[in-house]
């Protein structure tokens, strides 16, 4: 019987399901946290925590562009409020969402998440980590 390797959507719905927090992560995808941690740095040279905050970014950049509200946003993502949001955005984007929601070329901001591919790489580390008896990431979601 082989390992389950989780695929790019799977992935973005556990770390989505987590909140968007290591821990809850990591036990979805049945690993220690310390070694997703190991394995993160390893393979991309920064932490669980960061790689979902981008991923939380890129999240609440497709919402934007669909046309929700910041609140909304905001509450779909677990920001405890419309000003945590705000604030992490600007850190990670480098402007308020309301100003990356009206901008038409969105492509000097984006540069500064990762892409889809990057993103996908992830499902091949995972897949190095688990064993087929930790991994059961479709049947969690």
């Amino acid at each position: 019987m082989s390992a389950h390797v989780p695929q790019l959507e799977e992935l973005r719905r556990a770390a989505s399901q987590s909140g968007f927090r290591v821990k809850p992560f990591a036990d979805l995808l049945g690993l220690e946290v310390r070694t997703l941690e190991r394995r993160f740095d390893e393979m991309f040279g920064c932490s669980p925590q960061e790689w979902l905050a981008q991923l939380r970014m890129r999240d609440g950049m497709a919402l934007l562009e669909a046309g929700w509200s910041t609140k909304e946003v905001a509450a779909a993502l677990g920001f405890r409020d419309r000003s945590s949001l705000f604030r992490e955005f600007r850190q990670r984007v480098g402007c308020t969402p309301c100003a990356w929601a009206g901008e038409p070329d969105r492509a000097t901001f984006s540069q500064r998440i990762p892409s889809d591919s990057a993103l996908s790489q992830t499902a091949t580390l995972l897949s190095q980590s688990a064993t087929p008896r930790h991994l059961r990431l479709a049947a969690a979601l």
